[in-house]
């Protein structure tokens, strides 16, 4: 389950936390392996059915890794701001993220600015409505 909190920083910005279970964690990184696989041709190895350890060596553990991490990102972050009822004005300032580990929980912060909360002061208002019908001296004004 998707762990989240919010921190009001000053004016309309606050600082949204996210933690992401360790098994999305892992299904990112299972899935960010078999996209990799697809995509390079690994000789001797039919397209899709590379290991792991052949692509570690051929693409960078630290790149595979990283597609994971920006799969986690991507895929919580808008789940995230539902979760907590944030409605932002603009894109998130995060900060800079660390890459998944595989097996562990995986936490990343966000500044964002969101609209602010408007309340009416007063009771009483009234709002005056014009007439549903344009009389003809409405017409012939407009004329």
């Amino acid at each position: 389950m998707l762990t989240t909190s919010v921190e009001r920083l000053e004016g309309i910005s606050v600082r949204l936390t996210v933690t992401v279970p360790a098994d999305q964690v892992d299904a990112a990184i299972d899935r960010a392996y078999k996209s990799m696989a697809k995509q390079v041709k690994v000789p001797g190895f039919r397209p899709g059915k590379a290991p792991r350890a052949v692509l570690d060596n051929m693409l960078g553990r630290e790149n595979i890794l990283a597609e994971a991490t920006e799969a986690v990102v991507n895929s919580t972050y808008s789940k995230a701001l539902d979760l907590e009822r944030l409605r932002p004005i603009e894109s998130p300032e995060l900060e800079e993220l660390e890459n998944v580990t595989p097996g562990a929980e995986f936490t990343y912060s966000a500044d964002i600015d969101v609209r602010p909360e408007l309340t009416i002061s007063s009771k009483d208002v009234t709002i005056e409505l014009p007439d549903r019908e344009a009389t003809d001296a409405d017409i012939d004004e407009q004329i």
